[in-house]
């Protein structure tokens, strides 16, 4: 039904018919999403709805995020890839996530320091700024 504009042009979109019915198989590369394709991001949305948790894409390369369940609350742990490297020193990382799918915290608290994280909302979002070095928890409640 419709192709990649690669090279080898590797289907897209393929039907198949079973019965009276058919399902339809989307594929595409990792990166379709990154470019910013109106097709590809508006279909992304349409199937599986906003990301949970979003890191910038310079960010998403280096770091990786995991978020668990504990004491009531979410916690977010990310984790610096590059922690070993001299040529990539700690830095800033702003964590954007999907607010009701963790129940709407109010607040976010580094599970190191007990420190309070400043929390911006936008369109049902919520994000903040952390500092994995290498690791930063981030309890969410």
């Amino acid at each position: 039904m419709a192709n990649l504009q690669a090279k080898n042009s590797a289907p897209a979109i393929l039907r198949n018919r079973f019965g009276s019915g058919e399902a339809h198989l989307v594929t595409t590369s990792d990166g379709a999403l990154d470019g910013g394709d109106p097709f590809w991001a508006g279909l992304a949305r349409l199937v599986a709805g906003d990301p949970t948790l979003v890191l910038s894409k310079e960010d998403a390369g280096r770091y990786r995020a995991i978020l668990t369940t504990a004491a009531g609350g979410h916690v977010l742990h990310v984790v610096d890839s590059k922690a070993d490297s001299p040529l990539a020193p700690p830095r800033e990382v702003k964590v954007s996530l999907a607010a009701a799918r963790l129940g709407n915290p109010t607040v976010a608290t580094e599970a190191t320091s007990s420190k309070s994280l400043a929390i911006a909302r936008d369109s049902g979002r919520i994000s903040f700024v952390i500092r994995p070095d290498p690791v930063a928890n981030v309890v969410l409640k």
